[in-house]
């Protein structure tokens, strides 16, 4: 495992509590990706509501979810707007047991884009297509990234995760 870019883990990003019984999940005061992760390693997810690279990505995740919950850190999965994060179906992924998501999943929106912009820079992505995923740490470093549609991405995340330690 190198180190392949940065990310501020100081940025704000507005956490969202998704709410399967209304249209649209409740949003909160911005707040740190490190205030939420607390120190460590991370993924950091950005996601096209209604996309199938991002539907794609995040079912690869959920058949997964038990190797994520045994690791126990945070998934911090990202819209860029709260408008974005009301066209995403949210009980898709949190009431069907066989599509469940990790328990660590955390909710949220890049506020203007600024974390998904950082990413494009300093990980001289070629283009600003989602999904984008990238393990990171509470000290700004990138060890992973992966982005548009891919097969298998949570059993990717895992292997890498386990090369953590």
């Amino acid at each position: 495992i190198a180190v392949i870019g940065s990310l501020n883990a100081e940025n704000l990003y507005l956490p969202l509590t998704p709410q399967p019984s209304a249209l649209s999940p409740q949003p909160s005061a911005p707040t740190s990706l490190l205030s939420t992760t607390g120190r460590g390693y991370y993924i950091l997810g950005l996601l096209a509501p209604g996309h199938e690279p991002t539907n794609h990505a995040l079912h690869d995740i959920a058949r997964v979810s038990k190797g994520f919950n045994t690791w126990g850190r945070p998934l911090v999965l990202l819209f860029d707007s709260p408008a974005s994060a009301e066209r995403f179906d949210f009980k898709e992924f949190l009431q069907a047991p066989s599509s469940a998501l990790p328990l660590t999943v955390v909710w949220g929106c890049d506020i203007d884009n600024t974390i998904r912009n950082e990413l494009i820079a300093q990980l001289h992505l070629p283009n600003a297509a989602l999904p984008i995923f990238v393990i990171a740490d509470s000290f700004n470093r990138v060890v992973y990234v992966q982005q548009g549609y891919t097969i298998h991405l949570g059993n990717h995340l895992l292997k890498v995760i386990k090369q953590l330690k």
